[in-house]
Order: C-alpha cells, then sequence, then structure tokens
C-alpha cells in the first residue's frame, strides 16, 4: 500500500529544494549570507527595542494558528544581550514567555467560543483529548507543559481545551511554565554556541529543522501518538511476569 502525497509533502520538497539551492548560492558568495545572519541584527542588540521586538513577535505567534518561527527572535536576543549583561537573556525569556502566554489566552477563549456555537457538532480531535484525559486525569498538566516547552503548535492542545471547559487556570499556568522553560532555555543557548559572524551555515542549518520541525507539526496527529505510547506502556506493565517455579 502506498502513501498518499499530499500537499505538505509537495510543499516540504519545494522549500527544502529552496534552501539546498540557496545553500549553495552562499557556498561560492559567502559575502551575501549577511541577510540570514540573525544573530547580528542592531535591533537585537538594545535592551529596550529587543524586549519590545520579542513580546510582540511571542504574542502573535501564539496568537495565530499557523506555526512560526518567534523562537529566531528569542534566540537573537539571548545572544545579542548577554554581551552586555549575563542577566539580560533571562528578562529576554520572562518578556518572551509574557507574550506567548497572552497569546495563548486567546487560543484558549476561541475555543471556548467556538464551543458555544457549536453545540451538538462533534470534532475529532476534541475526542480523543477528552478520551484521554477520561482515562488519565491528571496527566493534562503534564501535557501542557510538555506541549508549552516544545516548539509543537500550542493551539492543537489549548484549543480543545478550552473547547471541552477545561480548567483555565491550569491550562494556562502550565502552558506559560513551559514556555518560560523553553525560553530561558533558547535565551541562553547562544552562550554555549557563540558563532562566529561568518558563520552563515549555522542559520542555514537552522532553517531546515525549522522547516522540518512545521511539517511535523502540521502532519503529526500528536493526540492519536500519545494514545500509542500510553498503549505501549499499559502492554508492557500488563504483560504476564515469568513463573519461577520449577
Amino acid at each position: 500500500m502506498t502513501r498518499r502525497f499530499g500537499k505538505a509533502e509537495g510543499a516540504l520538497i519545494v522549500i527544502l529544494a529552496s534552501l539546498t539551492l540557496l545553500t549553495i548560492y552562499f557556498v561560492f558568495h559567502p559575502d551575501q549570507a549577511t541577510i540570514i545572519q540573525f544573530w547580528n541584527y542592531n535591533e537585537l542588540g538594545e535592551l529596550i527595542p529587543a524586549l519590545g521586538i520579542c513580546f510582540v513577535v511571542c504574542f502573535l505567534a501564539n496568537l495565530l494558528p499557523i506555526p512560526t518561527p518567534y523562537v529566531f527572535v528569542v534566540w537573537s536576543a539571548g545572544y545579542n544581550l548577554i554581551k552586555q549583561n549575563i542577566f539580560f537573556p533571562t528578562l529576554v525569556a520572562i518578556v518572551a514567555s509574557v507574550g506567548c502566554f497572552l497569546g495563548e489566552v486567546a487560543s484558549y477563549l476561541l475555543g471556548r467560543g467556538v464551543a458555544k456555537i457549536s453545540k451538538g457538532i462533534e470534532f475529532r480531535t476534541v475526542q480523543q483529548l477528552q478520551a484521554l484525559l477520561a482515562r488519565h486525569p491528571r496527566l493534562a498538566p503534564l501535557i501542557i507543559f510538555l506541549f508549552g516547552l516544545t516548539p509543537l503548535n500550542d493551539d492543537l492542545l489549548i484549543m480543545p481545551l478550552g473547547f471541552i471547559k477545561y480548567s483555565a487556570r491550569k491550562t494556562l499556568f502550565f502552558c506559560w511554565l513551559g514556555k518560560l522553560g523553553m525560553s530561558l532555555i533558547i535565551a541562553h543557548l547562544w552562550f554555549k554556541l557563540d558563532p562566529e559572524p561568518e558563520s552563515w551555515w549555522l542559520s542555514m542549518l537552522l532553517l531546515f529543522v525549522l522547516v522540518i520541525i512545521m511539517y511535523l507539526m502540521v502532519k503529526v496527529d500528536w493526540f492519536a501518538l500519545l494514545e500509542k505510547v500510553r498503549v505501549f506502556f499499559a502492554r508492557k506493565t500488563d504483560s504476564p511476569r515469568p513463573s519461577l517455579e520449577v
């Protein structure tokens, strides 16, 4: 049986091919690669503009239902500001997490609104989430935190949680906690890498990784994946132990 080749796969191939051609071009014209060296942007080298940009970008990225590479902005700001003060990246992470939090508030409220105007209509994602929470009610905070801690599209989880009227306090708190953790990691990561300005290849590598992550965010059924993981470990736990009797 052959897998269906859809629009997402076609878009992935086109984008990866374009990035490959761009990489080849920069190999022969490295002086043109400054446009993608995002860590050298002057606007992110000053505290107040950097905080403002991080807040707005993170807010909009978490408000919109499409994957957005806002982590690049947090990453760039952390790299530039750590040269001025070792505590500035932490401040960047806090501001970024607040922007993410406010964006997720809108997503949660949107889920609540959809629930009110679509009574009687069943959604597959919502049904999967309800079934998962019914079996493991204490698992929800961990799932919310992990979605916030990773580059996964939180709207895939936050909106359904709003739809089923799951606790707004728990949803938003654990989501913010995850976003804060992710922002702290990203904002301080450049302290370890500290690439040379000529290292344009690092930006290209990150672009490739970002495109693949965005594809996975769109294509992977995360609730079905969680269910498969749960079933796998349940079978391991329930499997009979070998008898020691002779």
